[in-house]
């Protein structure tokens, strides 16, 4: 997978190189904390596919799993806020 590779060769640049806007604010949220570099992104994603750190790297199906859980994460952040913004009005 592209993502893991380049995490390892790049894992100190912008995670805004590999997410959204939107995915990054709610990776963000989810990891109470701000989520900077890729290879934190990465991780954050391994996290929420089921990976527990350990001394192995995270593979390709914890990737990919904590990919489709960022979408609907993403989704369901991006409403809220939409909801939020409404309620304001």
């Amino acid at each position: 997978m592209v993502m893991t590779y380049y995490a390892c060769l790049y894992p100190t640049r912008s995670c805004r190189e590999i997410l959204s806007v939107e995915a990054h604010r709610a990776l963000s949220a989810k990891a109470k904390g701000s989520v900077q570099s890729v290879g934190e992104a990465v991780l954050e994603i391994a996290k929420l596919g089921g990976y527990r750190q350990s001394h192995a790297p995270p593979g390709v199906k914890v990737i990919w799993s904590g990919l489709y859980a960022l979408q609907f994460l993403t989704m369901g952040f991006s409403l809220a806020l939409s909801q939020k913004n409404m309620r304001q009005d």
